[in-house]
């Protein structure tokens, strides 16, 4: 019987290992001035970001015309820019702003406070989706 109970503990702690290694692994980066979330690499999706990680802070750190890349190569590894995060340029003093057909969704206020910009130019050929209203303050 102890050595059932051997057999299946081993088997669980197994499991967890293998489990483990499928957990996404993200990491926050700066590439060319631009700060991204990148996913495993499992996953390949990179988020645009600001410094302080998003959430409710204020980016600041960007300015002037900003384009966003299709992909960022980071550690050899290729990542598609797939969405604008969570107030990723709030309170950004941008002038313009490029984004590329890879970006599916812009998350909660992207764009918030922005009043410094004039030019979007969006190369999607479906609009990218909307969690809020990212535009509210331009």
């Amino acid at each position: 019987m102890k050595n059932f109970y051997l057999l299946l503990l081993l088997s669980l702690f197994s499991a967890t290992a293998v489990v483990a290694q499928d957990v996404a692994k993200i990491v926050q980066v700066e590439i060319d001035g631009i700060w991204y979330f990148l996913d495993s690499p499992k996953a390949g999706e990179a988020t645009v970001t600001n410094k302080s990680g998003g959430g409710g802070g204020a980016s600041g750190e960007y300015s002037g015309e900003i384009v966003i890349p299709e992909k960022v190569v980071y550690e050899g590894k290729e990542y598609t820019v797939t969405t604008i995060g969570n107030s990723a340029f709030k309170k950004a003093t941008i002038t313009a702003i490029t984004i590329p057909a890879t970006v599916t969704l812009f998350e909660d206020q992207t764009l918030f406070n922005c009043e410094e910009l004039r030019l979007i130019t969006c190369y999607a050929i479906e609009p990218p989706l909307l969690s809020s209203h990212p535009f509210k303050g331009m």
